[in-house]
């Protein structure tokens, strides 16, 4: 005798069948594919968060949209394909050595480089690096080597987002630092928000550091690697709190609450600072973008 379960009309129907297996939902669920044959549910994001993905799944993401009403926000990028004799690239300036803008002289014993690199699929990338002095440095920024020259914090959210690889990484021999983020200098920690890395300290994974003349840092558990990498950082509306985030991942001390800078003006900043050795070490900088939202109109 073949036995016949009762079918209830009340049971999910599974996907093999054209059902999704699921028996109830929450407002603001979303239905994704995690294989041929099986469905999950993603939860609604929080307000201001974006739809992106992150290892090949849909994900929610802190950010804000890139605002097209300069009413209300503000927007600028720069794809780092050109290059002048003053050292400027596109709308970024060259800061090498660490006393000025534009290339200093030959004779110094800090000199850095800066080229364009030929890359497929980008169209523009720029290589910033330390030469072969042993304290050799390179920086780029958005804006002139000062605390005049910027924005400040806590008008509005504001979100950075830079394309970055490390060549090579520090090592005993040839040891550097790299700093990329908000910040009002190049070569330290001072007034900003920043990843940092150098293959010694936090066994050579990143750390956010938030500055505003007392310094928070914290030691992910991220490795630095030789890939190509995008480093978003995403602060509030009242610059309360600041997320860090790789290739749209929030690394695990994300996000930084205290000594997040306020009174002092930041822009994209990345650099390369040798501390050992006389092979030159490189960092290589795809594009940049900033954009926020005002709290308050302009008008």
């Amino acid at each position: 005798m073949t036995t016949v379960t009762p079918f209830d009309s009340r049971d999910p129907v599974n996907v093999a069948k054209g059902g999704t297996g699921n028996s109830s939902y929450t407002t603001g669920d979303i239905l994704y594919a995690t294989g041929a044959t099986t469905l999950s549910k993603l939860a609604i994001g929080s307000d201001a968060q974006v739809l992106t993905v992150s290892s090949s799944l849909p994900s929610w993401q802190t950010g804000v949209s890139a605002p097209f009403d300069y009413e209300t926000g503000f927007f600028m990028f720069d794809d780092l394909y050109c290059i002048d004799l003053a050292g400027t690239i596109g709308s970024l300036n060259v800061e090498v050595g660490g006393t000025s803008f534009g290339l200093v002289n030959s004779s110094s014993a800090t000199r850095g480089t800066q080229t364009i690199q030929q890359i497929s699929g980008k169209p523009g990338v720029i290589r910033i690096g330390t030469g072969t002095t042993t304290s050799g440095n390179c920086g780029y920024s958005s804006t002139a080597s000062s605390s005049t020259a910027g924005i400040f914090l806590g008008g509005g959210a504001v979100v950075l987002s830079i394309l970055m690889r490390i060549p090579t990484l520090s090592d005993g021999t040839d040891t550097f630092t790299v700093r990329v983020g908000l910040k009002s200098t190049n070569f330290t920690d001072a007034n900003g928000l920043s990843f940092k890395y150098t293959h010694g300290t936090n066994s050579g994974n990143w750390q956010i550091i938030a500055d505003d003349g007392t310094t928070t840092t914290a030691n992910s558990n991220l490795a630095a690697d030789t890939d190509w990498h995008l480093y978003t950082i995403s602060v509030n509306a009242g610059a309360t709190s600041a997320s860090f985030y790789v290739d749209g991942v929030e690394l695990n001390v994300s996000p930084l609450a205290t000594d997040i800078p306020t009174a002092t003006t930041i822009m994209p900043r990345a650099s390369i600072v040798k501390s050992a050795g006389t092979t030159a070490r490189n960092i290589d900088l795809d594009y940049f973008s900033l954009y926020g939202t005002l709290t308050n109109p302009r008008f």
